[in-house]
């Protein structure tokens, strides 16, 4: 993605953890892109509902809800914004599952290359013509 595209494409961090939300935002804000960083599944939902966003990157972790539930009630509303999960380690499992819902995975610790990387992959894995990339199990999350 070429600088000037970065630079209008609003991202949208979620982390409960300051540090990690930080380290992301940082990484991001290096690469051009304008990110709006919050804490929690309240914050985010607020946030996607009233702001034109291109990319959403959140934690699996959010208090009661968690980052999937955020992602599949975003992707039922906006079928075309790429996304990505961050995960604490491994979980071939979830990968597996978010994978079947055109969400990108990553485990942390991440390097910011493997963070961009995964960001491409997301991109390149919506779909152009605002169909859903499959059916959702969670549409009805609040």
């Amino acid at each position: 993605m070429a600088a000037e595209s970065r630079q209008r494409s609003t991202v949208v961090v979620v982390d409960a953890d300051p540090v990690g939300r930080h380290a992301v935002e940082r990484i991001l804000q290096r690469a051009g892109y304008e990110v709006v960083a919050v804490s929690s599944f309240p914050a985010a939902k607020r946030l996607l509902d009233d702001q034109a966003v291109r990319l959403l990157i959140t934690s699996v972790k959010l208090g009661a809800y968690n980052g999937l539930h955020l992602i599949l009630r975003t992707q039922a509303q906006r079928p075309d914004i790429a996304t990505v999960l961050t995960t604490v380690g491994p979980d071939p499992v979830l990968e597996r599952d978010v994978r079947r819902q055109g969400v990108t995975c990553l485990a942390k610790p991440f390097t910011s290359a493997a963070l961009l990387d995964a960001i491409s992959r997301s991109q390149r894995s919506r779909p152009v013509d605002g169909a859903s990339p499959g059916p959702s199990a969670v549409t009805d999350i609040p």
